[in-house]
């Protein structure tokens, strides 16, 4: 009996530990780190005239104040890079110098050397008749201005010379993304690989943490406005299912453009690479084309947009494109901004460009590199402004 008995109390004890093995087993497996999801779906439902007029303060919209909440940080408990493409910087004021973009590296190959091989630049564009080269009282040392309509050249500083493009290579991130996003509403993680990238580039974010479940229509807003690269990134493995995958759509699209020959792509959110160019004229073409594009213009046209999904910021977060700002300030006549990206890394200095329109609504659009601010490179915007395109209508 006592043999028995014994021999009872062994098989539960052994039972026992299995239960438990087991149980272990199954609390690592739910605890395994999340990965990106690649369209998660929300609900199907495409781009419709409510996702253009959704609530976002466009032009010259009012002021919105960001929405304050505990800093977003990686798993090892060091804070984020919580930059903006200008961290620390209200509406207006003027920087130093502008981190949050990519630490520069030495080039191999110094920006402003000739692109390709004598190949045609721009898609078609040529000079104007009367085009301007002498541009007076602008720091950049690459400027252009094109008549989309025409397709001329109506001023130009080594336009067509090779630059580091910097996080305006976020106007073919979205545009790319756009011509294959088959639903807005969408939800996507952010992955721990993307953020502890971000983290280690010292790139600027949106502030989104590991796990955050995000809205694709909100990856573009992250994208453009803070020139996040955690939203860049997020959108381009989403749209492309790897980001290596989206840089040749990125690098087909340059194709189709017809600007292969002059510009090349390495990633996504525009980190220095000697294979990652462009020249201002080039800009200009992929914003003309990205303008184009219904929800790529929203976009880029918008001053401030509240976005969701964030576990720093349970409130929603309020993302700005400070150049709507800086240009709110300066004297361009009758022309109003209408769109929008800068960018800085140490090989191409504070860049941007824009989309400008007349009060007839006659669009222009201005490339420029290497100005020695933000501030100053919405001055040189400014300045261009009031020299070609208000002297001409004085004329």
């Amino acid at each position: 009996m006592y043999r028995e008995s014994r021999k009872l109390l062994n098989i539960i004890s052994i039972t026992t530990v299995i239960i438990f093995v087991v149980l272990a087993i199954i609390t690592f497996v739910k605890k395994k780190p999340e990965s990106i999801v690649y369209g998660e779906p929300v609900e199907e439902i495409y781009l419709s005239e409510e996702d253009l007029n959704s609530d976002s303060s466009g032009g010259n919209g009012d002021n919105s104040q960001e929405v304050t909440g505990k800093d977003s940080q990686l798993p090892s408990e060091q804070p984020a890079d919580k930059t903006s493409e200008e961290p620390g910087e209200e509406p207006g004021e003027e920087p130093g110098e502008e981190p949050g973009e990519e630490p520069g590296e030495e080039p191999g190959e110094e920006p402003g050397e000739e692109p390709g091989d004598g190949q045609e630049t721009g898609n078609g564009y040529k000079p104007s008749e009367n085009m301007i080269t002498g541009l007076n009282g602008i720091s950049c040392e690459y400027a252009v201005v094109v008549d989309p309509a025409t397709h001329t050249i109506l001023a130009g500083k080594n336009y067509d010379k090779k630059i580091s493009p910097a996080s305006m290579t976020k106007v073919l991130t979205i545009l790319c993304a756009a011509e294959h996003t088959k639903s807005y509403r969408a939800k996507c993680t952010v992955s721990y690989d993307i953020c502890n990238f971000c983290y280690a580039n010292g790139c600027s974010t949106s502030g989104y943490s590991v796990g955050d479940k995000v809205l694709v229509s909100d990856l573009y807003y992250g994208t453009i406005l803070p020139s996040g690269a955690d939203a860049a990134m997020t959108l381009a493995e989403y749209t492309g299912g790897s980001n290596e995958e989206f840089v040749k759509i990125m690098n087909d699209k340059l194709a189709a453009m017809g600007i292969a020959g002059t510009s090349h792509m390495t990633n996504c959110v525009g980190i220095y690479d000697d294979d990652h160019y462009s020249t201002v004229l080039d800009m200009a073409v992929i914003l003309e084309n990205a303008m184009k594009n219904d929800y790529c213009r929203k976009v880029l046209g918008t001053k401030s947009h509240t976005v969701t999904g964030l576990k720093a910021y349970p409130d929603g977060k309020t993302l700005k494109n400070l150049f709507f700002y800086k240009m709110d300030k300066l004297d361009i006549g009758n022309y109003k901004l209408i769109g929008a990206k800068t960018g800085f890394v140490t090989e191409s200095g504070n860049c941007c460009v824009s989309c400008v329109s007349d009060e007839e609504g006659k669009e222009y659009i201005i490339c420029t590199a290497r100005s020695s601010s933000a501030k100053v490179c919405a001055d040189d915007h400014a300045a261009i402004i009031n020299q070609v395109l208000n002297k001409d209508k004085e004329e």
